[in-house]
């Protein structure tokens, strides 16, 4: 499991009328959610297919957000999607180490860009939240 999540949200928002109105359904890959989420529970989550119809659309609005995205990749996070609709990404893990020093930086520099940083609480028996580590 990872232990740190990014969250890198550009200043830009897009209209999720906007984003659905440019959404081709034809063009959707068909998926199996069941298989999924199976997939999910049962590999590691950094094997996963990760799934979101509407970066094409959002990237077709905002070309920018194609271009965080692989930025974050080639940073060397291991899981990269944008939320929802946009405009905001998840980052699975950390970047590579000869970019953690500049990674916040270079991002905020390149694409006017807020980055947020979270830790997982990973605990070994689920059912106790509220026990000390």
């Amino acid at each position: 499991m990872p232990t740190s999540l990014y969250i890198i949200k550009p200043k830009e928002g897009l209209s999720t009328a906007a984003v659905f109105q440019n959404l081709d359904i034809a063009s959707i890959e068909d998926r199996d959610p069941l298989k999924l989420k199976e997939a999910l529970e049962q590999e590691s989550i950094y094997t996963v297919e990760f799934v979101n119809d509407l970066e094409v659309p959002s990237f077709k609005l905002c070309p920018k957000l194609a271009d965080i995205k692989q930025a974050c990749e080639e940073a060397g996070f291991r899981g990269v999607l944008m939320s929802g609709s946009g405009t905001s990404f998840f980052c699975l893990g950390e970047p590579y180490r000869d970019f953690v020093e500049t990674f916040e930086e270079r991002m905020k520099e390149l694409f006017n860009v807020d980055i947020y940083q979270a830790r997982f609480l990973n605990r070994k028996d689920g059912d106790h939240w509220y026990l000390q580590s």
